[in-house]
């Protein structure tokens, strides 16, 4: 690798610690595999999940970029969803983007016969008025009511104007949709399977039944890909790949410290490398191989990272202060405060850890007037609790054998750098 001509690349397409990086992508090929798979049975929808950050997105969005596969850029249809979302705003935000498919000079001679680009045309302003109107209504009894039946643009008004095109919708951030919502289009996605008009859903869970409540005929029109995080090797080829592409070389104690520290997670360590270039004023493709040894820029670029990078620190911190003050939890342990202080000294195994380790853990650092069923109690009714706050992100889980698992490593990798965050709720 080292004889080969290096091209020259700037910094930024480099280290990419948010979005899809080309020049560092590290492909799993597993995944890739299983993408093809489903490629290849587009009748089935594909629902991608696991952990926060662990390249759902990436995996998706590398593949439809790649010319040898059927998919396009273009023909995605991408659209970020939220706990408020139902099926009126989902439906009509994708016949508004099927407008502009049809109305495009490259498809008008093509559609010159058909009536459906004028039929589309002619509804469009009274859904955009039906839009607008639903956007002002205040909460209401009338209109919470509204959200419990079935919308009246329905499944097979959008598969009239779908399934004539080369469109794939793309749902990220599915995991904060309501739960009225996933049952209603679980019911929807049967119809748009029959029609070959698959979806690709993005979610930040363990398991897809947690994501998409299925109906019985909708299971076997599902294609599931669990996306798991990085393994040290894979971590250690993203280095590999930055250091060939910029003509720098890390010392091997600070690439082996990028690799712990990353945590599986490739954000992280893009994240480091790119701070890390940053401090030594790296800005493009070295013209001499230079030598990155000092152990020190790897410790300055973490505390940078947790401090400056993206409201870091403040995320995190608003994050336990309200669920250490502002959700009501209807049982004798509210002390959640011990929870964090676990998960900023202790790691949480990918697999899970069982409650009574976890209450063991916690009792170790000074948890004391609890019992461990007021804290399994508690832990569900907090997970509940969390589930109706519309600003709370997914960061873990507590499933039905009784087991904690840590759904973001970026948490753990703040605690550590910035221990003040979880040492200050001691005060």
């Amino acid at each position: 690798m080292t004889s080969m001509k290096h091209s020259d690349y700037p910094l930024e397409e480099v280290f990419i610690p948010v979005g899809v990086p080309k020049t560092t992508r590290v492909k799993r090929e597993e995944l890739e595999r299983s993408m093809k798979s489903w490629e290849l049975s587009r009748a089935k929808h594909l629902l991608i999940f696991g952990p926060s950050k662990s390249g759902k997105t990436t995996l998706w969005k590398g593949y439809v970029s790649n010319q040898r596969t059927r998919l396009a850029e273009k023909d995605i249809i991408k659209i970020a969803c939220n706990s408020s979302f139902t099926l009126e705003k989902l439906y009509t935000s994708i016949l508004f983007e099927l407008n502009e498919f049809y109305s495009s000079e490259q498809t008008k001679q093509e559609l010159k016969s058909s009536s459906l680009a004028s039929e589309l045309k002619a509804i469009l302003p009274t859904l955009q008025a039906s839009f607008k109107a639903t956007q002002g209504e205040s909460q209401s009894t009338t209109q919470k009511t509204s959200r419990l039946s079935h919308p009246v643009l329905d499944a097979n008004t959008v598969i009239k104007f779908l399934r004539k095109t080369p469109k794939i919708i793309v749902l990220e951030d599915f995991h904060y949709t309501n739960e009225n919502f996933k049952k209603l289009l679980a019911q929807d996605l049967k119809a748009f399977s029959d029609e070959q008009c698959p979806w690709i859903i993005i979610g930040v869970k363990r398991r897809a039944s947690e994501i998409l409540p299925y109906n019985m005929d909708l299971g076997q029109r599902i294609f599931e890909i669990p996306v798991e995080w990085f393994n040290p090797t894979q971590i250690g080829d993203i280095i590999e790949l930055g250091e060939f592409a910029l003509n720098i070389r890390f010392s091997p104690e600070i690439k082996t410290a990028i690799i712990t520290e990353s945590l599986g997670s490739a954000s992280i360590a893009q994240n480091i490398c790119l701070r890390i270039c940053i401090m030594e004023e790296i800005n493009k493709t070295q013209n001499q191989t230079k030598r990155i040894e000092k152990q020190s820029l790897f410790n300055q670029a973490c505390h940078e990272i947790v401090r400056y990078d993206s409201n870091n620190k403040e995320y995190y911190h608003n994050f336990i202060n309200k669920v250490c003050s502002e959700v009501q939890i209807n049982f004798a342990c509210r002390e959640f405060r011990w929870l964090f202080k676990f998960l900023s000294i202790n790691g949480i195994p990918d697999k899970g850890l069982n409650i009574e380790d976890l209450y063991q853990g916690m009792l170790s650092l000074g948890l004391t007037g609890t019992s461990l069923e007021s804290w399994e109690n508690g832990l569900r009714e907090l997970m509940n609790a969390l589930k109706q706050q519309d600003d709370f992100p997914l960061l873990f889980e507590f499933d039905n054998n009784h087991t904690f698992y840590l759904l973001d490593k970026y948490m753990k990798f703040v605690f550590k750098w910035s221990p003040e965050i979880v040492d200050n709720l001691f005060r």
